[in-house]
């Protein structure tokens, strides 16, 4: 798979499931790549502002961390990109 097409696939996991939290070593298992590989599209997409890591090393969507820094902070949804 090309390095883009693994971002699209990272980002359609996350947006299937967006309580979605993972570690470099499970996300790297759950796609069935090197960790190497994994890291660079992580670090992507953390750079592209769709993923945020957390302190315990989980990746998780950018907007989840606002529900959790203030319960009360509206719910965000996310856009799909197919739509």
């Amino acid at each position: 798979m090309t390095p883009e097409g693994l971002v699209r696939r990272v980002r359609g996991e996350y947006y299937e499931m967006p309580g979605l939290g993972l570690t470099l070593a499970q996300a790297s298992r759950l796609w069935h790549i090197d960790a190497v590989t994994c890291q660079t599209v992580l670090t992507r997409l953390v750079n592209d502002g769709f993923l945020y890591r957390m302190r315990d090393g989980r990746y998780v969507a950018a907007t989840i961390t606002t529900r959790e820094a203030d319960p009360r902070a509206p719910r965000q949804r996310y856009a799909h990109p197919s739509l």
